[in-house]
């Protein structure tokens, strides 16, 4: 199946460097696109270790799709990918790098809502940094990869919810595991299994982004 004609356009984004939030901080590489909205998206890309970085095509979908409804947008590679300093820290590391981002935007940025997206291995830095008391006004977990890593629970973001996409071939997570892990929430999860998508969304990318767009309602935008 082709993309439609009517997938969102990418943004304009300007590369920057900053600090991921530790004591002794590493350089980190992103792509900021300055919005005009009540929004800022932050994107974690999948596993750095199986060729995961800010440019992944799923990544790149939910850009689109965030910069559609007048978002700002960050995504950046975790330490040790591209240019970014150190080294792969299994997950937990990384939300250190979540952390430095989401201190870049609102430095950058005049946002008023914070809109966490994760993908594949990216779910897990987002789950984490939520189960260890971080603040978000709505996040969206897409293909969280079961099969590999567990993924704690965490409180519901309460502005805009929490919302969570899977293909319905995805090879590292069924329905039924996301299923179980939607129950293990106190209160709602808007969800949604697309047909025929696997990991990586090849052919469904607009529905991907559709289901990103949509997690913001127009009310709130």
């Amino acid at each position: 199946m082709s993309e439609r004609s009517s997938f969102p356009s990418r943004p304009k984004e300007q590369s920057l460097t900053f600090l991921s939030h530790e004591a002794q901080p590493l350089h980190l590489e992103g792509l900021l696109h300055l919005g005009e909205g009540a929004w800022g998206a932050i994107i974690c890309h999948p596993h750095p270790l199986h060729g995961g970085t800010m440019h992944n095509k799923v990544v790149d979908a939910a850009i689109r799709a965030t910069a559609s409804i007048g978002a700002s947008t960050l995504r950046f590679n975790y330490r040790g990918v591209g240019r970014s300093e150190g080294h792969y820290g299994e997950g937990i590391a990384e939300v250190f790098d979540l952390k430095g981002a989401i201190d870049t935007l609102r430095r950058d940025c005049s946002f008023q809502r914070l809109f966490l997206i994760g993908f594949s291995f990216g779910t897990g830095v987002v789950s984490r940094y939520l189960a260890e008391g971080g603040e978000a006004d709505a996040a969206v977990l897409i293909a969280p990869p079961f099969s590999m890593h567990p993924l704690p629970t965490f409180a519901i973001p309460t502005t805009a919810g929490l919302h969570m996409v899977l293909g319905e071939k995805d090879s590292f997570c069924t329905p039924d595991d996301l299923d179980r892990y939607i129950a293990t929430f106190d209160g709602f999860v808007r969800s949604k299994i697309i047909d025929e998508a696997d990991h990586f969304f090849h052919g469904h990318l607009h529905e991907l982004a559709d289901f990103i767009s949509e997690a913001i309602p127009p009310d709130l935008r």
